[in-house]
Protein backbone atom coordinates (compact mmCIF):
# COMPACT_ATOMS: atom_id res chain seq x y z
CA UNK A 1 0.00 0.00 0.00
CA UNK A 2 1.32 3.40 -0.96
CA UNK A 3 1.06 4.93 2.52
CA UNK A 4 3.29 2.17 3.90
CA UNK A 5 5.96 2.62 1.25
CA UNK A 6 5.90 6.39 1.85
CA UNK A 7 6.11 5.95 5.62
CA UNK A 8 2.84 7.85 6.14
CA UNK A 9 -0.50 7.31 7.76
CA UNK A 10 -3.56 7.10 5.52
CA UNK A 11 -5.46 10.32 4.88
CA UNK A 12 -8.46 10.56 7.22
CA UNK A 13 -11.46 12.84 6.89
CA UNK A 14 -14.49 13.66 9.02
CA UNK A 15 -17.65 13.35 6.89
CA UNK A 16 -21.27 14.49 7.18
CA UNK A 17 -22.39 10.81 7.48
CA UNK A 18 -23.79 10.15 10.96
CA UNK A 19 -22.64 7.04 12.83
CA UNK A 20 -25.07 4.87 14.75
CA UNK A 21 -24.94 6.18 18.35
CA UNK A 22 -23.65 3.73 20.97
CA UNK A 23 -24.65 4.74 24.48
CA UNK A 24 -23.17 8.16 25.22
CA UNK A 25 -20.96 8.06 22.11
CA UNK A 26 -22.09 9.55 18.81
CA UNK A 27 -20.68 11.51 15.91
CA UNK A 28 -19.98 11.42 12.22
CA UNK A 29 -18.12 8.84 10.19
CA UNK A 30 -14.38 9.20 9.68
CA UNK A 31 -13.13 7.83 6.37
CA UNK A 32 -9.80 7.09 4.83
CA UNK A 33 -9.32 7.96 1.19
CA UNK A 34 -7.20 6.09 -1.31
CA UNK A 35 -6.63 7.03 -4.93
CA UNK A 36 -7.53 4.07 -7.14
CA UNK A 37 -7.13 3.90 -10.93
CA UNK A 38 -10.55 4.05 -12.60
CA UNK A 39 -10.10 0.67 -14.23
CA UNK A 40 -9.55 -0.96 -10.81
CA UNK A 41 -12.48 0.55 -8.86
CA UNK A 42 -14.90 -2.33 -9.46
CA UNK A 43 -12.28 -4.90 -8.45
CA UNK A 44 -11.36 -2.89 -5.33
CA UNK A 45 -15.02 -2.74 -4.29
CA UNK A 46 -15.46 -6.49 -4.85
CA UNK A 47 -12.34 -7.37 -2.85
CA UNK A 48 -12.87 -4.96 0.05
CA UNK A 49 -16.62 -5.64 0.14
CA UNK A 50 -15.90 -9.33 0.71
CA UNK A 51 -14.19 -8.54 4.03
CA UNK A 52 -16.65 -6.29 5.93
CA UNK A 53 -15.17 -7.03 9.37
CA UNK A 54 -11.74 -5.86 8.24
CA UNK A 55 -12.44 -2.83 6.09
CA UNK A 56 -15.47 -3.31 3.90
CA UNK A 57 -16.47 -1.71 0.64
CA UNK A 58 -16.14 2.06 0.16
CA UNK A 59 -18.93 4.16 1.64
CA UNK A 60 -18.50 6.61 -1.25
CA UNK A 61 -16.79 6.74 -4.66
CA UNK A 62 -16.36 10.02 -6.49
CA UNK A 63 -16.74 13.67 -5.47
CA UNK A 64 -15.68 13.99 -1.80
CA UNK A 65 -17.88 17.07 -1.27
CA UNK A 66 -20.95 14.84 -1.47
CA UNK A 67 -20.02 13.37 1.94
CA UNK A 68 -18.93 16.69 3.41
CA UNK A 69 -15.21 16.73 2.56
CA UNK A 70 -14.67 20.25 1.24
CA UNK A 71 -10.88 20.21 0.89
CA UNK A 72 -8.95 16.93 0.53
CA UNK A 73 -5.74 18.81 1.40
CA UNK A 74 -7.03 19.32 4.97
CA UNK A 75 -6.80 16.07 6.91
CA UNK A 76 -5.78 14.85 10.34
CA UNK A 77 -2.94 12.90 8.70
CA UNK A 78 -0.46 13.48 5.89
CA UNK A 79 -2.11 12.96 2.51
CA UNK A 80 -0.82 11.56 -0.77
CA UNK A 81 -0.82 13.48 -3.98
CA UNK A 82 -3.02 11.89 -6.59
CA UNK A 83 -3.09 12.24 -10.34
CA UNK A 84 -6.11 13.05 -12.53
CA UNK A 85 -6.21 9.44 -13.75
CA UNK A 86 -7.35 8.21 -10.35
CA UNK A 87 -10.70 7.88 -8.64
CA UNK A 88 -11.07 8.81 -4.97
CA UNK A 89 -12.68 6.04 -2.96
CA UNK A 90 -13.61 6.53 0.68
CA UNK A 91 -13.76 3.57 3.02
CA UNK A 92 -15.13 3.69 6.51
CA UNK A 93 -13.32 3.68 9.82
CA UNK A 94 -16.69 3.67 11.62
CA UNK A 95 -20.05 2.33 10.49
CA UNK A 96 -22.53 4.84 9.08
CA UNK A 97 -26.10 4.95 10.38
CA UNK A 98 -28.09 1.99 9.19
CA UNK A 99 -30.94 2.64 6.68
CA UNK A 100 -33.50 1.52 9.28
CA UNK A 101 -32.44 4.27 11.76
Amino acid sequence: MRHNTQGRNVSMYLTNLACEPAGSMSGNTVVSMRPIPYDQVVKAVQISGAIPKVHGAPVHIGDPSVIGIKDIAKTSATRWTSTPARCRCSGHAASPRSPSS
